[in-house]
């Protein structure tokens, strides 16, 4: 039984005519595929693969020089053809197909699968504000800016570059605040949607008591009220 492969393909029949007549004057004999369905509903052509020409496959060689050098076919045609032979035939190719976009999609489900459990397994905004160790560099509050200096009955060391004025948020709300040119400030705080809010201040509540927007970026903790901003960075590790 003779074998038959795929040569060229033509979006229209008409296109297809003129290839497989010049083929058959040269003795070859030619088969078309999918011609009754491109007909039928043109808008099909690209979604079957076009109207396929094919040759025996030992005609093939002969089928190709003379459809290239006619004009009928580039060489992008050839190359497709050339793989097909050499893997066998197209059924190879299809099964290759097949298996990438198996593995491409197993890949994207591992990938989704990853990244779901990274995202999973991130800590949470109350985690990262009870777990972190923030030092308050700094307030503003009415447009002026004031620096955290806590008094203290223990004599400090005083290290460039090393921050002692800690901002902590425990994990049963309490929140404790240094003190400027004062002893530290004690109060409650909580986690309300996507905002802090820090109440009972024992000092300079009008200050510090109220609703915070806040924003964490990697090494910063940034909380604004409208009134009072503080701004608190993670020290570095020593």
């Amino acid at each position: 039984m003779q074998e038959f492969e795929t040569i060229a393909t033509f979006t229209l029949p008409s296109e297809l005519i003129v290839a497989k007549t010049k083929l058959e004057s040269e003795g070859i004999e030619c088969r078309v595929l999918d011609e009754l369905t491109v007909q039928s509903y043109n808008f099909l052509s690209n979604a079957v693969g076009g109207v396929k020409l094919q040759v025996p496959k030992s005609e093939f060689d002969k089928a190709y020089s003379i459809l290239l050098h006619g004009g009928f076919i580039k060489e992008d045609n050839g190359d497709l053809n050339f793989i097909e032979r050499l893997l066998g035939d197209s059924s190879t190719l299809k099964k290759a197909k097949i298996f990438r976009l198996v593995f491409f999609g197993i890949f994207g489900l591992v990938v989704v699968g990853v990244m779901g459990a990274l995202y999973i397994n991130m800590p949470t905004d109350y985690e990262r504000v009870t777990g972190e160790k923030w030092c308050l560099d700094h307030l503003i509050y009415e447009n002026e800016v004031y620096y955290p200096n806590t008094l203290s009955d223990i004599p400090r060391l005083t290290i460039s570059g090393y921050c002692s004025e800690f901002i902590t948020f425990d994990s049963v709300g309490n929140i404790n605040i240094p003190g400027f040119n004062s002893r530290s400030i004690n109060g409650q705080w909580s986690l309300v949607g996507d905002q802090i809010i820090i109440s009972k201040t024992d000092t300079l509540e009008f200050v510090f008591d109220g609703s915070f927007d806040f924003e964490m970026r990697r090494n910063e903790l940034i909380l604004n009220s409208g009134t009072t901003e503080m701004i608190c960075i993670k020290p570095p590790e020593y």
